[in-house]
């Protein structure tokens, strides 16, 4: 997966179509909900100490940020097509 800082990635973003922006997007934020929903339920049945110590939770972490990055991304895109800057 891309990260927020890849330039490769931002140009891309900016080729691509409208609908083609909104396909990833969709995708993205369909893949991100169920990881909130796993984080928060976590969270709530673990001790936090337990999950500072769990690599996988670090893991799980690392892969959530990354997700809501490429959303950020993909939001940014999109408001440019559309003509309005952040």
């Amino acid at each position: 997966m891309t990260t927020r800082s890849d330039p490769s990635r931002k140009r891309s973003c900016r080729t691509r179509s409208s609908v083609s922006l909104l396909e990833e997007y969709s995708e993205a934020r369909r893949r991100l909900s169920p990881l909130r929903v796993k984080r928060t339920v976590l969270q709530v049945e673990k001790h936090r100490s337990e999950l500072a110590d769990s690599a996988e939770y670090a893991t799980f972490q690392d892969r959530t940020a990354e997700l809501e990055a490429d959303i950020d991304e993909l939001e940014v895109a999109f408001d440019r097509k559309l003509g309005y800057e952040r």
